[in-house]
């Protein structure tokens, strides 16, 4: 305006700085966010989350149960000591990933003795069952708590590989559209659309250029790695102990002081 040393903003301007100051400082206090794994006195506060989002379909999950059955499997994410976020990742048998991923077969109705264990060497598929985030919070920082799920799990499957767990396949369903931007994102292919909205995704690990698997695919790789040199150098240990051993027989001494 004319006469106005200092600019004049309209409402909408300083409505939408002030929802970025805010969306800022919401983004830094998750920074400060605790990400580990689930335990069994965790699950009640699990559970409850996941009514907020699923509602009293919820309650069905035997939790205690799959969790009992793999430990690996359950993943939180606090903020102050609240539960915000949680991811369940379970390897299981093809037979009955296959048969959730045709709608045979809902997450509470799985049978506990199709989690696998994670087996160095052996060749898994991985069911992502879960990856749910608080609505009780501005969409910025649960978009933030989703993104910090999503590094933190990163960040596991690399443990993962370094231990030698081969992952095949990661298989998901999205009911949302959020979900199936996620999956879509991360590279993984569209399988199949369910008659209740719910679309199946599937990665193959092995055929797939997904940045975000360079972590993990390189953490197996070095751990297949030490595993084919490991025998040879095993051997030449135990050769080494051998001769050490045996030279400190009298009889070769003997032989040794007399040549």
């Amino acid at each position: 305006m004319p006469g106005r040393k200092h600019p004049v903003y309209s409402r909408g301007e300083i409505d939408d700085l002030a929802n970025e100051i805010e969306a800022t400082v919401l983004v830094e206090k998750a920074k400060e966010a605790e990400f580990r794994k689930a335990t069994v006195k965790d699950l009640e506060e699990e559970n409850q989350l996941a009514q907020l989002v699923f509602g009293r379909a919820a309650n069905e999950m035997p939790r205690k149960v799959y969790l009992e059955h793999n430990p690996e499997g359950d993943y939180h994410l606090y903020d102050q000591g609240k539960l915000v976020a949680y991811v369940t990742i379970f390897p299981l048998k093809k037979e009955a990933i296959a048969a959730f991923m045709k709608g045979e077969v809902r997450g509470w109705q799985l049978d506990p003795d199709d989690i696998e264990q994670l087996v160095p060497g052996k060749p898994l598929e991985v069911l992502l069952m879960d990856m749910v985030t608080t609505p009780t919070v501005p969409p910025q920082q649960r978009k933030e708590y989703g993104r910090l799920i999503i590094v933190n799990l990163l960040k596991i499957l690399q443990s993962w590989g370094a231990k030698g767990i081969e992952i095949t396949k990661f298989h998901a369903i999205a009911g949302t559209a959020n979900g199936q931007h996620i999956l879509e994102s991360a590279k993984f292919t569209k399988e199949e659309k369910r008659g209740t909205g719910r679309i199946a995704y599937e990665l193959d690990v092995d055929n797939s250029d997904a940045r975000w698997l360079s972590g993990y695919k390189q953490a197996l790789e070095e751990w297949k790695q030490q595993q084919k040199t490991s025998p040879a150098e095993h051997a030449s240990n135990d050769g080494s102990k051998k001769q050490s051993v045996s030279t400190q027989n009298p009889a070769i001494e003997r032989y040794i002081s007399k040549h």
